[in-house]
C-alpha cells in the first residue's frame, strides 16, 4: 500500500514495484483478491501506445465525448478545487494484538504520519495523492457524471461491441472486505444490490466513498457517493453508504 504522502510524485512503474514487492500475490486461475495494479498496467499501456499522457487520452476519448463537464484528472489537469467537498475519515485505534489482514479491521491506507488514531471523524481531504492513483483512480468527478459515463459505456458510445462483450467474459469470483462484489471481470463488478445483481464499480480513497450501477434487466443505472470513510472495513463508515444504495434501488424499482 503506498504512503499517504500528497506532496510526492509517483510514477506508474513505481506503483508496480510496490505490487511486485507484496507477499500478498495470487497464483493465476483461482478467485480473484481486488487490487489496483491492473489498471495502473493498463495506464501505462495506453500510454505507450497513444503516445500522450493518461490523463489527456481520457480527456479526449471519453470525458469531453460524454459531456462530463464535472470531471478531471487532478494529477495531470487543473480542476476547480474549491468545487471538491471536503472528506472525512474514520481511523478508529486497532485493539490491542488485533490482526492486521483487511478483513479483520487492517487498515487498508498507511495514514502513519497522516491523521492519528482516533475515534472522531477527521478532515482527509488533502491527504491523498492522486497521481498515485494514476490508472485506477486520479478522477474527480459527481455522481451525474458518473452515471452519464455508464450510460455512454452500456449504450455503445465508448467501446466496440468486441471490446465491450470482452469486459464481461471470463467472469471470477471475487470479494474485498466491505463491499458487494461477488464476481470481476475486465474492469467490470458484479455486486448484489437491492437483491438485484448489478454491473458497475465502486471504490474509495480516505475520506471518500463512490459507487456506480448499471442494471441490465431494468435498464437503471445510479451512481452515489459518501464524503466520510475508513481504511477499516469493519467501521460503519467504510460500508455504510451501500445500505443507502439498497434503499434507493428499491424505491425506484418497486
Amino acid at each position: 500500500y503506498i504512503p499517504m504522502d500528497p506532496g510526492r510524485q509517483w510514477t506508474p512503474q513505481q506503483l508496480v514495484d510496490i505490487a511486485f514487492a507484496s507477499d500478498k500475490q495470487k497464483a493465476p486461475g483461482g478467485p480473484a483478491v481486488y487490487n489496483n495494479t491492473g489498471y495502473v498496467l493498463a495506464g501505462m499501456v495506453i500510454e505507450a501506445v497513444i503516445g500522450q499522457p493518461l490523463g489527456a487520452y481520457v480527456r479526449t476519448a471519453i470525458l469531453d465525448p460524454l459531456g462530463l463537464e464535472n470531471t478531471w484528472s487532478p494529477a495531470t489537469e487543473a480542476f476547480p478545487e474549491t468545487s471538491m467537498v471536503r472528506g472525512y475519515y474514520h481511523r478508529p485505534p486497532p485493539a490491542p494484538n488485533a490482526p492486521t489482514d483487511i478483513a479483520s479491521g487492517g487498515e487498508m491506507w498507511r495514514m502513519d504520519g497522516v491523521l492519528p488514531y482516533s475515534d472522531e471523524l477527521q478532515d482527509s481531504s488533502d491527504s491523498f495523492p492522486f497521481g498515485a492513483a494514476y490508472g485506477c483512480g486520479d478522477m474527480v468527478s459527481t455522481p451525474s457524471d458518473m452515471v452519464g459515463f455508464m450510460r455512454g459505456l452500456f449504450c455503445g458510445k465508448l467501446l466496440y461491441q468486441p471490446f465491450f462483450a470482452e469486459m464481461f467474459e471470463h467472469r471470477v469470483p471475487a470479494s474485498f472486505p466491505g463491499t458487494r462484489m461477488r464476481e470481476t471481470g475486465a474492469g467490470m463488478f458484479q455486486s448484489t444490490y437491492g437483491d438485484r445483481a448489478f454491473d458497475g464499480h465502486q471504490g474509495s480513497i480516505p475520506g471518500y466513498v463512490a459507487v456506480m450501477l448499471h442494471d441490465p434487466e431494468s435498464d437503471l443505472t445510479i451512481a452515489m457517493t459518501s464524503n466520510v470513510g475508513s481504511g477499516n472495513r469493519l467501521s460503519f463508515q467504510a460500508s455504510g453508504l451501500h445500505p443507502v444504495v439498497d434503499q434507493a434501488i428499491r424505491i425506484i424499482l418497486d
